[in-house]
C-alpha cells in the first residue's frame, strides 16, 4: 500500500463503466465465461438460484463490490498513483477478480515502476466450452480502461 493513494475515492467513471459492461440483471443467472452464479451488475456474492433482487438492492450490491476491488487495490499497489489509475485498476478487478489481479503481471509492472498499460490487452480472453477464446466485450472493457489512463481520465465515452 503506498500512503499517497489513501485519499483517492472512486469516482463516477468507475461506477458508470461498470454499469455498461456489467449490465443489470435482476435475476440470478449463470456467468457463461465462469460458470458462477451472477446478479445485479456482476455480483457473485451469497447469489443462488432463484435469487431475484430489486433495482435498489443492484445498486447496494455495486457500491459493495466496488468498496472491496477498491480496498483491494490500494493494498496491493506500492506505487503512488492517480485517481484515473486507480480506477481501471478497480475496474479490471472488478472484472477479473482480485487474486488474478494480485498474481498479474500487470501489478507487478505497476509496482516495479515499469510501463504496464499494454498488460491489459492481455486480459481480454475466456474459457468458453473448454476452450480460451477472445471476448469482444473484455476487448472492448480493456481498450475502455487503458483509454481512461492513457488521457488521465479526460475523455468521452468510447465508441466501442
Amino acid at each position: 500500500m503506498h500512503t499517497s493513494n489513501l485519499h483517492l475515492q472512486p469516482g463516477q467513471w468507475l461506477y458508470s463503466t461498470i454499469r455498461e459492461f456489467e449490465g443489470r440483471r435482476l435475476i440470478a443467472y449463470r456467468d457463461f465465461a465462469k460458470g458462477i452464479w451472477t446478479i445485479g451488475y456482476g455480483s457473485t456474492q451469497n447469489v443462488k438460484p432463484g435469487l431475484v433482487i430489486t433495482k435498489e438492492q443492484a445498486e447496494q450490491r455495486l457500491l459493495n463490490d466496488v468498496a472491496i476491488a477498491w480496498r483491494g487495490v490500494m493494498l496491493l499497489v506500492m506505487q503512488p498513483i492517480e485517481l484515473y489509475e486507480a480506477e481501471a485498476l478497480t475496474d479490471f478487478v472488478y472484472n477479473f477478480g482480485l487474486l488474478k489481479f494480485k498474481s498479474s503481471s500487470l501489478l507487478h509492472k505497476l509496482n516495479d515502476g515499469q510501463d504496464y498499460l499494454p498488460e491489459f490487452s492481455k486480459w481480454n480472453h475466456a474459457f468458453v466450452d473448454g476452450k480460451r477464446v477472445e471476448v469482444s466485450g473484455l476487448t472492448r472493457r480493456r481498450i475502455t480502461e487503458m483509454n481512461h489512463v492513457q488521457c488521465k481520465g479526460v475523455y468521452k465515452r468510447s465508441f466501442f
